[in-house]
């Protein structure tokens, strides 16, 4: 489940009456360091060590393969799109610019979060039944009518991304996912991840999606979950509407939420699948407490 907060106002009550999500554009984000971040490059020497290191550490695997990849000209070849660092973070930009973004929480009794993002707990907060898979760097999700969408938690730091670090591994995930049913890692299927332009296409797609879930540590306390709309087919995705009626499952009121306004809301959303819940400031510890509602 992952969770959206809100105002009550006319925007918010048109998006959650008509079942829609709107994917925006990174520029539109709150914060200006958002979906922005630096991003550190290798050297060749820095690129040349990790790589050796990562195939000798490869086992039960083609060993004209190993040959291959460990030649300095193939290396060489292999590294050339962070030769020109300025070019690649230029056509970075651009494409993270037709990416859109929908941010949601893990966590939906935060007091900042209410207080930030629900009007000071005059607003409320939805829950929706987005499943997917926590122990990978990102997931790819099925819900809206063949749309390319990719989830990825945010990852909180002060400090660049390092594409070297993703490059690694994006292809320690590649190489392991080309192996056979036996485990055996073959040199035409090895050869077939590591091909120049493959690699390249795969490690500048996927940067974006680290691109634009990077940010400064102090917003930590969000424990936020991007959905990443992909322009994987030349399409520009911010802007997309999609439909979210079928997966909306919860919302809690704020405790400072007018009564009226709780029961606009249970009208708007009511239906034989959604649960609402009470939302109190708790008289025994600093913090809120929920309870089944009904106002309808």
């Amino acid at each position: 489940m992952l969770y959206r907060f809100g105002s009550f106002n006319s925007l918010n009550l048109d998006a959650v009456a008509n079942g829609s999500f709107y994917f925006s554009q990174r520029d539109q984000v709150n914060d200006p360091l958002d979906c922005n971040p630096p991003v550190q490059f290798p050297t060749y020497g820095e690129f040349k060590y990790r790589l050796n290191k990562l195939l000798s550490e490869l086992n039960n695997c083609s060993p004209e393969f190993i040959d291959l990849f460990s030649n300095e000209k193939v290396i060489e070849a292999t590294y050339s799109p962070f030769r020109d660092s300025k070019r690649l973070i230029e056509l970075l930009k651009n494409q993270a610019d037709r990416v859109g973004i929908l941010c949601f929480t893990k966590d939906y009794n935060h007091p900042l979060m209410w207080s930030h993002y629900s009007d000071g707990h005059r607003g409320f907060c939805i829950g929706y039944d987005i499943d997917y898979d926590t122990t990978q760097l990102w997931d790819e999700l099925d819900l809206f009518s063949g749309e390319k969408i990719f989830v990825r938690y945010v990852n909180y730091s002060s400090e660049p991304i390092d594409a070297l670090t993703i490059y690694i591994t994006l292809l320690h995930f590649m190489l392991r996912n080309a192996r056979d049913k036996k485990g055996y890692l073959n040199f035409d299927d090895a050869y077939k991840v590591l091909g120049f332009e493959n690699i390249s296409r795969v490690i500048f797609a996927h940067l974006s999606l680290f691109f634009l879930s990077h940010k400064h540590e102090s917003w930590s306390y969000e424990n936020e979950v991007r959905l990443l709309a992909m322009p994987f087919d030349n399409k520009v995705r911010s802007g997309l509407k999609v439909s979210s009626s079928k997966i909306l499952k919860r919302v809690y009121f704020g405790a400072k939420m007018p009564k009226s306004q709780k029961i606009t809301l249970s009208k708007l959303l009511a239906s034989e699948t959604t649960e609402f819940f009470e939302s109190r400031f708790s008289e025994e510890k600093l913090g809120v407490t929920f309870s089944p509602a009904c106002y309808i």
